[in-house]
């Protein structure tokens, strides 16, 4: 029952996380920009926070983790803002965006009592929604644009290249739309739910 519960939990985590970034996971480049910048934001936000929060009484600690995660949060879309700034302007605030939801997700993490677990725990979570991001930016590239890494040349530099499989009229626009976003995660979601019900009554 606790092990339901714990997925379960971070199950509704996953999808609160995802949730605002779906407008821009509209192509691989915008998701890979984001799931990294998730995985960073939660495992170094747990790591200061787990570090910090030593010297402070447990009332100061949620008020704490709110400053590490929006200081971390900053400190990443600056980086991108001088490393690539095509991708960071792609992506407006929605990287800060991350700060808000990762608060959420530290603080249930912060359960565990070993710190190695707490690390593992918020870069497993990381992990997940960066996949997940991956997984849309694929479906929503492919279907609306008929392309793979569409402008990435501008976003990441001369060595990404874009392909191109059929021409960008063709696609679906609903796709590239924030409720094409949604629609697709709903449809993600009932493919794993459908995956465990099978895998349970095998």
């Amino acid at each position: 029952m606790i092990a339901d519960m714990n997925s379960r939990t971070r199950d509704f985590l996953l999808a609160l996380s995802v949730c605002p970034l779906l407008a821009v996971s509209d192509t691989i480049s915008n998701a890979i920009g984001l799931g990294l910048s998730v995985i960073v934001t939660l495992a170094l936000s747990q790591l200061i926070g787990a570090v910090v929060s030593r010297w402070l009484d447990d009332e100061w600690r949620l008020a704490s983790l709110y400053v590490i995660v929006a200081a971390v949060a900053s400190a990443a879309l600056m980086f991108m803002h001088a490393m690539f700034p095509m991708l960071q302007q792609a992506l407006g605030i929605f990287p800060m965006m991350i700060a808000a939801n990762a608060v959420v997700g530290v603080q249930f993490l912060a359960s565990e009592t070993s710190m190695t677990r707490r690390l593992i725990d918020s870069a497993k979570l990381g992990v997940q929604i960066a996949a997940l991001l991956l997984v849309l930016g694929i479906t929503r590239e492919l279907v609306g644009r008929g392309s793979v890494f569409h402008d990435a040349g501008n976003q990441f530099g001369d060595w990404a290249r874009s392909l191109q499989l059929f021409r960008a009229d063709m696609g679906f626009l609903l796709a590239m739309l924030p409720p094409g976003a949604f629609i697709s995660l709903g449809l993600l979601l009932a493919l794993r739910n459908w995956l465990r019900d099978r895998r349970k009554q095998a």
